[in-house]
């Protein structure tokens, strides 16, 4: 079977969290663990098993294929090109480039320019990382079987790219990958917490991110599953938000409230849109979540979200033309925003913050200052 392993100290001790050892480590989850060390008073171990740059098929059980008819046809494409990939041409090829790179590094040498890159060999498909079950059966396999108290999972953006193809995909796979790995474990439902992936991208529209975002929010209706809002603390240059400790942060409270019920909190999720209805020439969207009430903010990094007004941004409606629209929206009450829609004809469905990045620094909020996912709900 194939596999991939990181490059790493093996799993034999526990490290205590200093400069040295932390950092190679996830940052997201150094700060998870720092929140709750603070709010629980113990030790909290955390099991680094990451890698960046992955798709989510590599970190999936061989046999979850089957279930999945994208994932069927994702796995036949990489087989098409492993029975296709043909060992002695690659050699040739690799050789001759080999040579080709020798000469230009004498040339180089001798004019002394800067050194070309050494050219290496295309490497097998099933030696690649984004082939089929290659973590799963590299990183994830070995630790079954190993005492922990539940996962954190901070992937997504690679795959955006198909995402528009196939907007159901990601939350099917997302899915069976959660039920999987908790059966793996045989410890029943484990806490699985995961974060939405942030803006990024100087291109404010992009449907892949918008979509994968979407489809996170809607894997939250599994059980003992919660989810980090980070559409709000991105970064328009870096697919790396460098704010992990608000995401860590956020991504701490769901522990503290559903598991160790510590810290006084009220709520670990956003404004969640519970149902949209058409009123003459407005739409109400109701919303759950709010804690004492909805808030239009403006977000400074490390910082609380400020009143920025009534009115909500990046709302859009769709006609029955199927075309949308950017409309007002403003708070209405504390768990209702309301939607001018006049100029719209047989409104059909409403978005809000369908962007691979926002258009500003405003967005909704709750009273705890925790941000709406990105959605898209029905009009009634």
């Amino acid at each position: 079977m194939p596999s991939v392993q990181r490059k790493s100290k093996p799993l034999d001790a526990w490290f205590s969290a200093t400069l040295s050892t932390t950092k190679n480590m996830s940052a997201l989850a150094f700060y998870f663990a720092r929140v709750l060390r603070e709010k629980l008073d113990v030790p909290i171990g955390i099991v680094d098993v990451t890698m960046g740059g992955t798709r989510i098929e590599p970190w999936m059980r061989r046999e979850l294929f089957t279930q999945s008819p994208a994932l069927g046809h994702y796995l036949k494409e990489f087989e098409k090109l492993s029975d296709s990939y043909d060992v002695e041409a690659e050699t040739k090829t690799y050789e001759r480039a080999l040579k080709d790179w020798r000469k230009a590094v004498t040339l180089a040498e001798k004019k002394n320019t800067k050194l070309p890159d050494k050219p290496g060999m295309k490497r097998p498909p099933k030696e690649r990382w984004q082939y089929p079950s290659t973590f799963y059966n590299g990183m994830i396999s070995p630790l079954k079987g190993f005492g922990i108290r539940g996962f954190l999972w901070y992937q997504g953006e690679s795959n955006t790219g198909r995402a528009p193809s196939k907007p159901d995909h990601y939350k099917k796979s997302l899915q069976l990958l959660i039920n999987d790995w908790r059966q793996q474990w045989g410890m029943g439902e484990l806490p699985f917490y995961f974060v939405q992936i942030a803006a990024f991208g100087i291109t404010p529209r992009w449907d892949g991110k918008s979509v994968v975002r979407n489809q996170m929010r809607e894997a939250m209706k599994i059980e003992n599953t919660g989810m980090a809002v980070t559409y709000d603390i991105g970064s328009v240059d870096n697919v790396h938000p460098l704010n992990k400790i608000e995401a860590g942060g956020r991504l701490a409270l769901w522990p503290l409230l559903e598991v160790y019920q510590k810290g006084n909190i009220k709520t670990a999720r956003g404004p969640i849109p519970v149902k949209a209805v058409l009123n003459n020439e407005t739409i109400s969207i109701e919303f759950e979540a709010t804690a004492k009430g909805l808030l239009v903010g403006s977000k400074t990094p490390l910082k609380e979200p400020v009143s920025a007004g009534i009115q909500v941004p990046m709302i859009e409606v769709q006609d029955e033309d199927g075309v949308w629209k950017e409309v007002s929206a403003t708070l209405k009450n504390s768990k209702t925003v309301e939607l001018d829609a006049k100029s719209i004809r047989l409104p059909q469905e409403i978005r809000y913050g369908w962007h691979s990045t926002p258009t500003g620094n405003v967005f909704l909020y709750n009273s705890e200052g925790l941000p709406a996912s990105p959605f898209r709900i029905k009009v009634n």
